[in-house]
């Protein structure tokens, strides 16, 4: 009696039936037999799974991808492009149901995610400027790991992930050396953190110099982010940090702000923003031209606290006027210490105006660094500002 070896007898895995689970670990195409399975993702490497021309597909056909990883996101990709557009990765712990509405090719392929929710304290995501790709999942640093791109990482964060169980801040945001173009625009908060910082955004602990973000860092709608040990230097954005509707910015140390363009604010505080500087920081250079502003902070309930912090500037630079209270807003900045080091700062120290304040404890006319005695010490005469 003939007997199949045992090597051939195992089962085609499309024999396991409509809907019987599979189990995959590494890169592969969907095939149309897997209508109605789910798939699960295993292993902890980033993979792509590709699906193919609608029309080789029966029509209706429908997957769920499942990603069994705990620490690293799955590319997923299609012939044609996902209807409506997602981002092109599978978080760990997440699904995806992938389906098409007829093997015609007209409609192509849809897609419906679930939100990630992270299982740490605190995720970390990888940036590189150099070796760095946006078709990566960011989950580990160096080449074929690290992203590219802060802004994009942003959006997919916001759409894609639920950080509300995570303490925070709830994401970090881990730079390798290099410069990283297209700056950051924050718009809204992401989901999670309860109120305190949902991201992070470091550098390079050791030189901060290494790391700079060109296109500045503007927050909007009550966002809050933590900044440490990076430069914000482009001289051709009006400002390194704009802070807007009630956003809050924390400096944790070692932020460097160099150029922006010709009259431009290195730091710029309103409509309810907050700059609290919990470490020190350093300046670089000034606005081109020397026709622009260290710190503008303006309108009611917007403030700068830089109480007790040093600022060095590393070199000797030029403003119109170094500091700006307007329209009710306030910079705190008593026991704050200026820390030039042979190098000179050059304009008008400072302009408080229509009941904004500069609170400096008692530092005295020449307390913050300029060449041209300020402006503003009298609430009670023009231009009405409230300097002491």
């Amino acid at each position: 009696m003939f007997m199949m070896p045992a090597s051939r007898a195992r089962p085609h895995p499309q024999k396991a039936g409509r809907g019987a689970p599979q189990l995959m670990n590494g890169a592969f195409t969907v095939q149309p037999w897997m209508n109605g399975q789910t798939i699960y993702l295993t292993g902890d490497t980033f993979y792509t799974v590709t699906f193919g021309r609608p029309w080789n597909y029966p029509a209706g056909f429908e997957v769920t991808l499942v990603n069994a990883s705990a620490s690293r996101g799955k590319g997923i990709t299609a012939f044609s492009a996902f209807n409506p557009l997602n981002s092109n990765i599978i978080w760990p712990g997440a699904a995806n149901r992938v389906y098409n509405t007829s093997n015609s090719g007209t409609n192509g392929w849809f897609r419906e995610r679930y939100r990630y929710k992270p299982l740490v304290a605190q995720s970390t995501m990888f940036f590189d400027a150099v070796n760095g790709s946006d078709s990566n999942d960011g989950l580990a640093a160096g080449a074929g790991n690290a992203r590219l791109t802060l802004q994009t990482a942003i959006s997919i964060v916001g759409n894609e992930w639920d950080l509300t169980f995570n303490n925070a801040p709830c994401l970090l945001f881990q730079l390798a050396d290099g410069t990283y173009t297209g700056g950051i625009h924050l718009a809204a908060p992401i989901m999670g953190g309860a109120g305190n910082a949902a991201f992070k955004i470091n550098g390079n602990n050791s030189t901060p110099s290494n790391v700079v973000i060109q296109g500045g860092i503007a927050t909007f709608d009550n966002t809050v982010l933590e900044l440490s040990n990076f430069a914000l230097d482009d001289s051709a954005t009006s400002f390194c940090l704009s802070l807007n509707t009630n956003a809050k910015v924390r400096c944790e140390g070692g932020l460097i702000f160099g150029n922006t363009s010709a009259g431009g604010t290195q730091i710029s505080v309103a409509q309810g923003g907050q700059f609290i500087v919990d470490s020190g920081f350093s300046v670089s250079a000034a606005p081109a031209t020397g026709n622009g502003t260290f710190l503008n902070v303006t309108d009611p309930g917007s403030l700068a606290n830089i109480v007790g912090q040093t600022i060095t500037f590393s070199a000797s630079v030029t403003y119109n006027t170094t500091m700006v209270a307007q329209n009710g807003g306030m910079v705190e900045c008593a026991g704050a210490t200026f820390s030039l080091g042979g190098n000179t700062v050059t304009g008008t120290r400072f302009s408080v105006s229509n009941l904004g304040a500069i609170l400096t404890g008692g530092g005295g006319a020449n307390f913050i660094p300029g060449s041209v005695a300020g402006v503003g010490t009298n609430p009670g005469a023009s231009p009405w500002g409230l300097y002491t």
